[in-house]
């Protein structure tokens, strides 16, 4: 059960980052 929040977690991560950056790039263009 613990390992299963630390993927949810993990993957809760990654979209944030990938919003970030995406966000970023479109800004910088």
């Amino acid at each position: 059960m613990d390992e299963l929040r630390f993927v949810f977690l993990f993957m809760g991560l990654v979209v944030f980052v990938v919003i970030v950056l995406i966000d970023w790039l479109f800004r910088n263009r």
